[in-house]
């Protein structure tokens, strides 16, 4: 019998940084609904914005609107739900130009519940 030789792996390299950084990886579902957008704090307090969700994670929701609102600013957002329309807290995380009209506006959520929770009979 000969001996056969095995071929050698190589463990794959994974970077320092990945084994140390302690942000969990939050992961995103695309979820579509109308939804109204209603600034609470800043210079345009009490202006509603009507836009549609882009997507949800356990952080917060992305939303698109026709105008840009400033990270920080505090919000309200009236989420279109099967049953009846969902209200949420919390603050802009991010505001970016997606189209030529249109911000992406991401949401962070004030409250121990995750967006998730909130609109987990949507999104099933």
């Amino acid at each position: 019998m000969t001996a056969t030789t095995r071929p050698s792996y190589a463990a794959p390299s994974i970077h320092a940084s990945l084994l140390l950084d302690p942000r969990p990886r939050e992961r995103r579902w695309s979820h579509r609904a109308p939804c109204v957008v209603r600034v609470l704090s800043g210079e345009s307090s009490a202006a509603e914005h009507a836009g549609e969700t882009v997507n949800i994670s356990t952080g917060g929701i992305a939303v698109q609107i026709r105008e840009a609102i400033q990270p920080g600013t505090r919000i309200e957002a009236l989420v279109a739900h099967a049953e009846q329309p969902i209200l949420v807290r919390g603050y802009v995380a991010h505001c970016r130009r997606v189209l030529a009209e249109t911000f992406e506006v991401g949401l962070r959520l004030a409250g121990s519940a995750t967006p998730l929770d909130l609109l987990a009979e949507t999104v099933r």
